[in-house]
């Protein structure tokens, strides 16, 4: 990202309940900034770890009144969303050149989201944009300050210090934005500017040139250090499937020990805490763990410290959706016949219900028929519908959510239906590619 088109916005004034709390900066909430939901994310959040902070400008124009701050943040959110086709507005937070701190990606302020604000480095890092341009003269003092402020508080809820570096290994990315190949080890001091990620002059030389000083500004600012386990947030109902956790040991003594036992453990439902993973912390304190997980419940890690007591991190609600599967019978059948279509359910559910739809000739999906079908006690089911149509059909099953999971949903079997006669014979099919495959539900499998 080298530059942000800024239009009209409309006239988007700043709440006046942008207030601290709990020893975070005040910090507008994007209930100020777009009141109308005119650029909600278009999925939801994912999340990753801190490793280090990443510094921008948006480089547009730095000649702006306070009551304009808004309305350019929500015309960085739009450009950015319905201009690059991303999710979300790329930074966590944005400062205005009088100070003001606006919250940006949904979810980003205190969580570890995963931004769109350095390509190759998005899961590792916070991205933190000063709106304008900063290429021949650096922001007002009143918005460094406020940059240096919520960047101690930002590093410290991470455990990361604002001085020194770190070693990540890059993530690749898109062609001519990752300054650095996939794989390559690179270090970054732990507050960046952009242009050490990518090909580009972000954040301006102006700003660029008063990192170091930042840098002791918001060392001087971070809180007392204490010992601190980080567990990231799991977001939104996630599969049935091994899902990436990590998180931090950072001890007050400035230590990041490596090789510390860290356990992560799930809350079952009578209350008990039951293992799903066991690792080591690597290099920096941070430790990664895969766990397979099955049903909701909330998430935390404990890890042993070296006098062999314990420290535990903050809890992390997760929402598993239950597993289904579907396949049919088969990929073709004839007008009139009956599509047989057998599944499972994981954890087992009674009942299920079954969604057919046929695609219209503008490729769009419509209902056929939906139906609920009863499960045996492992969650295995069967069910048959007769298609009287020819036609390219998809079949779906989902469960509803209960006390042990979120609703569920199989991945789409999509089918044609021919005519009586032969493939391409009188009203026969000219199809040329196999069908029957299985995509997402979303999808129109074209």
């Amino acid at each position: 990202m080298h530059a942000v088109a800024v239009g009209r916005a409309g006239d988007v004034r700043v709440s006046p309940q942008a207030v601290a709390a709990a020893g975070r900066p005040a910090i507008v909430p994007r209930s100020a900034w777009d009141p109308h939901g005119r650029c909600r994310p278009r999925v939801q959040a994912r999340y990753g770890r801190v490793d280090f902070a990443v510094v921008h400008h948006t480089e547009s124009l730095s000649a702006y009144t306070p009551g304009q701050s808004a309305a350019l943040v929500l015309g960085i959110c739009l450009f950015h969303r319905d201009g690059n086709g991303w999710n979300d507005i790329g930074y966590d937070l944005l400062i205005d050149r009088y100070g003001t701190v606006f919250e940006g990606r949904e979810g980003g302020v205190e969580a570890p989201v995963i931004g769109a604000q350095a390509g190759g480095w998005n899961t590792l890092s916070t991205g933190v944009a000063m709106i304008g341009g900063y290429s021949l003269a650096p922001p007002p003092d009143v918005a460094v300050r406020a940059l240096e402020r919520v960047l101690a508080w930002k590093l410290s809820l991470a455990g990361v210090p604002a001085r020194g570096s770190v070693a990540e290994r890059s993530l690749g990315g898109e062609r001519g934005v990752n300054a650095w190949p996939r794989g390559a080890l690179v270090r970054f001091q732990r507050i960046a500017g952009h242009r050490d990620a990518d090909f580009t002059d972000c954040p301006g030389a102006a700003l660029y040139a008063q990192l170091p000083r930042i840098r002791r500004a918001v060392a001087a600012l971070m809180a007392a250090p204490r010992d601190l386990l980080t567990l990231a947030q799991v977001g939104a109902p996630i599969e049935p499937a091994p899902w990436w956790l990590t998180g931090r040991l950072a001890l007050a003594s400035g230590r990041r020990p490596a090789g510390a036992a860290v356990r992560v453990e799930q809350q079952a439902g009578d209350g008990a805490w039951r293992q799903v993973a066991a690792v080591r912390t690597g290099a920096d304190g941070i430790w990664s763990a895969t766990p397979t997980l099955l049903v909701n419940g909330a998430l935390r890690a404990v890890a042993t410290l070296p006098d062999g007591s314990e420290l535990t991190s903050q809890l992390v609600d997760a929402q598993v959706r239950d597993g289904v599967r579907l396949r049919a019978a088969s990929a073709h059948l004839r007008r009139g016949a009956t599509l047989r279509l057998a599944g499972v359910t994981s954890p087992p559910k009674g009942r299920v219900r079954v969604l057919v739809q046929r695609r219209t000739s503008a490729r769009a999906w419509r209902r056929v028929r939906t139906f609920a079908v009863a499960t045996d006690a492992t969650g295995r089911f069967a069910a048959s519908v007769r298609l009287a149509s020819a036609g390219v059909y998809r079949a779906i099953a989902g469960t509803r959510a209960d006390a042990l999971n979120a609703a569920g949903a199989s991945r789409a079997v999509v089918l044609r239906v021919l005519q009586r006669r032969g493939a391409g014979g009188p009203g026969g099919s000219t199809m040329s590619r196999p069908l029957g495959r299985s995509c997402s539900s979303s999808s129109s499998c074209q």
